[in-house]
């Protein structure tokens, strides 16, 4: 790894950054409790030093293919034969990075999020009651859902990890790319990276049901033939977790049954009825006196009223259904931001900017 890229990775960690975005003719920047900053004194980076910095941190088998010359100093452009997601491991810290390629109107772009080095529990991300009851079942669909960078592979990991620690079993991961690394506690951790260790999501999943698996993580359900696996496997004595980019849950049921054909839907509809065991939606928010971010959440229970909504494309009914569902452990997303800032962690107006309905905190 070269010198340069090391001290921009070394700043990003002291600082406890998010993620490390480099961009052509830009200086490097760093995401820091939500909003991105340049980094102090930094030069801006041309295309072939970003190129430079993508060949650094390739796993060796893909630098081989991508970059197959000894000297890259005057390639400007990613090879066209390598994913665009890998991960990366700082082989003096240890460190992982997620790491996604991209191009825009001025040239090559990285974008490298940081893993943090140690697994968070279902206790670090404060996760209600319900949670660690997902984490409990044996068989169905949970789906964790939220904004890019709301926390949703924090909270995945912090399930896997109490599965990890409290079952007997057999957990398969399914990562685009692997992120955090799961040591063997009490269960067998197989973790499986996409174009590494698998042709695709849905692919992996036709081989998971061959590997005796107890838990499926499936780290997005991106496509019809994924979506569907995913909820035979559910409901063939599995237990599977997967994320989706929504913002609450019943947007999160409509988004899976909209991805279908019309002439599917009424299928998945009664299968994701029978399979689907809860739904997280979560965001960042930042605290109101500490320097840090802190989760909230949204939970939805599969009652048998629920059960019926989706059944019966009543799904408009759903977010009612969770406001007076707090028995069953429903919450919504206004009523958990609501408790945040009865016991002041945080503000009004952060609730606000994320709410779902904002005039409720104004």
């Amino acid at each position: 790894m070269s010198s340069s890229l090391s001290l921009i990775l070394q700043a990003a960690i002291k600082i406890e950054a998010s993620d490390v975005h480099l961009s052509t003719n830009s200086p490097p920047r760093l995401r820091y409790l939500g909003d991105i900053y340049p980094l102090d004194r930094a030069r801006a980076l041309d295309a072939s030093e970003i190129v430079g910095v993508h060949a650094a941190l390739l796993p060796p088998e893909l630098r081989n293919i991508g970059y197959p010359v000894s000297d890259i100093s005057r390639i400007s452009t990613f090879p066209k034969n390598i994913p665009p997601d890998f991960s990366y491991t700082d082989p003096v810290t240890s460190r992982r990075f997620r790491v996604n390629a991209y191009t825009t109107v001025r040239g090559p772009a990285l974008s490298v999020r940081l893993i943090p080095n140690v697994i968070p529990t279902l206790n670090d991300i404060d996760a209600p009651e319900i949670i660690t009851q997902f984490a409990q079942f044996s068989r169905g669909l949970v789906l964790v859902t939220g904004p890019t960078g709301s926390g949703k592979s924090a909270t995945l990991a912090a399930m896997v990890h109490h599965i990890n620690e409290t079952r007997r079993g057999h957990i398969l991961t399914l990562e685009d790319p692997i992120e955090h690394l799961h040591d063997d506690i009490n269960c067998l951790v197989s973790q499986r990276e996409i174009h590494t260790h698998a042709r695709g999501y849905a692919a992996a999943l036709k081989d998971a049901l061959r590997e005796d698996p107890d838990v499926i993580l499936v780290g997005e359900m991106r496509d019809p033939e994924t979506i569907r696996l995913a909820l035979t496997a559910a409901e063939t004595g599995h237990l599977v977790l997967s994320t989706l980019h929504t913002r609450s849950a019943a947007q999160s049921i409509d988004r899976i049954i909209d991805v279908f054909p019309a002439g599917e839907n009424e299928a998945v509809r009664t299968m994701l009825a029978e399979s689907l065991r809860g739904v997280i939606a979560q965001q960042l928010v930042h605290h109101r006196t500490e320097k840090r971010r802190l989760a909230v959440f949204e939970t939805l229970v599969n009652t048998p009223a629920i059960r019926n909504c989706i059944r019966e494309k009543q799904i408009g009914q759903v977010a009612a259904m969770m406001s007076t569902g707090r028995e069953a452990g429903m919450i919504t997303l206004d009523q958990a931001l609501k408790s945040k800032v009865q016991c002041g962690e945080i503000d009004r107006e952060t609730a606000a900017q994320v709410a779902a309905d904002p005039k409720q905190f104004h």
